[in-house]
């Protein structure tokens, strides 16, 4: 349980099923979350009554070490087979998002997702990432995607074939609600 209203951290690293609770009012900050498949990684964020916790994961360095560049906000390191583990979000208020810094004609930023893998990996086969209730905002960087893959990766990243990125499409919009 997050005690107090404003709590930062620079790194959660998730091992096992976790339950995160953010009392009314109470945020979090972090710089990433690291939430592998092999370690066996779930995370459930749950808020509570109707003024939810905020969880914000923002992978950004403001010294410009871009220190964990490769990794997902919420999610993997990076890496080849290095996949993410389970996201649950139960009635909580989460901000994921990557750096993506533009220089002149050029961008850099990430290679992460916000929510998912890092370069080179996306969500493991074995794991999801579901919203039960509550307000999940994910900003990809440069080279990754929103909700999926990083750079390189598989689930929607910037080197994925048009047909996985049709299926992912298809598949979100199917759990769309009316």
């Amino acid at each position: 349980m997050v005690k107090g209203s404003d709590v930062s951290r620079k790194v959660l690293v998730i091992f096992g099923t976790v339950h995160l609770v953010l009392p009314d009012g109470s945020k979090l900050t972090c710089n990433h979350i690291k939430l592998e498949a092999r370690n066996n990684a779930i995370l459930h964020v749950h808020g509570q009554s109707s003024f939810p916790g905020k969880l914000n994961v923002i992978n950004y360095s403001p010294d410009g070490t871009r220190e964990y560049k490769d990794a997902a906000a919420i999610g993997s390191g990076g890496g080849e087979g290095n996949g993410s583990g389970s996201l649950y979000v139960h009635s909580a208020d989460i901000l994921a998002e990557q750096e993506s810094v533009k220089e002149g004609l050029f961008s850099k930023g990430s290679n992460g997702s916000a929510i998912g893998g890092g370069k080179r990996s996306g969500i493991d086969p074995n794991h999801q990432v579901v919203v039960y209730d509550g307000s999940v905002t994910a900003k990809g960087g440069y080279d990754g995607a929103s909700i999926g893959g990083g750079h390189k990766g598989n689930q929607g990243g910037p080197s994925s074939s048009m047909a996985e990125m049709w299926k992912l499409y298809t598949d979100q919009k199917a759990t769309v609600p009316a």
